[in-house]
């Protein structure tokens, strides 16, 4: 399965609504369930949580303050941020790269389901575990092969 520099980006497109991601988002917030069945600690000191967002407090007033300060109009609309060209830009010249080979996104998930469609239809997909799922539940709903490298104390 090859996929073009256009389907890429409208898989990158759906992945940031979310619409290929629906069992991570239904998973959330029963993380704690298993240890209930062990008696297990809800966390460990040695362990960081990485597939969710853990402060159930939210953001602090200070946050929202520079949320509204830096509101525009065209925010939550649908469009891109106002600045989202300006940053490209900026991270081409930082990095000495061309302005059509950086790809900015709402978060990692439409990123890396795009990009393991990408690279992943002649080639296997080869990925830590523990990490970020998107990569893995991608490969498998195309069939690609995987090659999965346990993360240790090393």
């Amino acid at each position: 399965m090859s996929i073009s520099r256009r389907g890429f980006v409208r898989t990158v497109g759906l992945g940031a609504t979310g619409v290929l991601s629906a069992p991570f988002i239904t998973g959330r917030g029963r993380e704690a369930a298993a240890f209930e069945i062990t008696g297990g600690p809800l966390l460990a000191d040695d362990v960081i949580k990485i597939s969710s967002n853990e402060n159930a407090r939210g953001p602090g007033r200070s946050v929202f303050a520079a949320i509204e300060d830096a509101m525009t109009v065209r925010m939550g609309r649908g469009y891109p941020p106002d600045h989202t060209g300006d940053l490209v830009t900026t991270i081409a010249q930082t990095f000495g790269v061309e302005e059509g080979n950086v790809l900015v996104g709402t978060g990692s998930g439409g990123i890396l389901q795009g990009g393991t469609q990408a690279f992943c239809t002649d080639r296997p997909l080869v990925t830590a575990a523990p990490t970020y799922g998107t990569p893995e539940s991608t490969a498998r709903r195309m069939g690609a092969d995987m090659r999965i490298v346990p993360v240790d104390a090393s």
